[in-house]
């Protein structure tokens, strides 16, 4: 919590606080156009990984989402990764910073758990028709998901390895995670 990370344009701007004092700038622009708002995760003091690219809904990058990483201390940007075509919600295990969980629509929503870093798939969770859920991470890296099926709701909690831990059927109740 001493830097703030900013995306203005195609500039990431970090600034040390409480000064404000800018400690680097880093222009995007000869990168591929961002599609939506890049999101942005300190993964310590002198690192920023950046998510560009990702789309919530119908009309995502069919390109995908590129994941890059800032080194602030030498000035660097470097591609690290890739999430593959059209990722309908990106949560990114914000404790940790180290697994990223991505549905894909490809006749039923799968839930994937990737690698933060670069994208790869570690694990394909499950299949939901005909809607798509929601899901997040949980502060100890486990992932709780909120699925409709038909009349029926259901929570379902994974490991952090994404193993199925425990499926919590809810009735005809509207859920919602955050």
């Amino acid at each position: 919590s001493s830097r703030l990370a900013l995306f203005s344009g195609n500039t990431l701007s970090v600034y040390d606080l409480p000064s404000w004092k800018l400690a680097a700038a880093q222009r995007l622009g000869s990168l591929p156009s961002f599609k939506g708002s890049p999101r942005l995760m300190f993964l310590d003091r002198d690192h920023v990984r950046i998510f560009k690219g990702e789309s919530d809904g119908p009309k995502a990058s069919s390109d995908g989402t590129s994941i890059l990483e800032f080194d602030v201390a030498q000035k660097t940007l470097q591609e690290t990764g890739h999430v593959p075509a059209q990722p309908y919600l990106l949560r990114v295990d914000s404790t940790h910073g180290r697994m990223l969980a991505t549905f894909q629509m490809n006749g039923a929503y799968r839930l994937l758990l990737c690698e933060a870093r670069t994208g790869a798939v570690l694990k394909a969770l499950t299949d939901w028709q005909p809607r798509r859920p929601t899901g997040s991470f949980l502060g100890d890296g486990r992932i709780l998901v909120a699925q409709r099926e038909n009349a029926q709701s259901f929570l379902r909690l994974f490991s952090s390895e994404g193993e199925l831990q425990r499926t919590c059927p809810l009735g005809s109740s509207r859920i919602m995670i955050a």
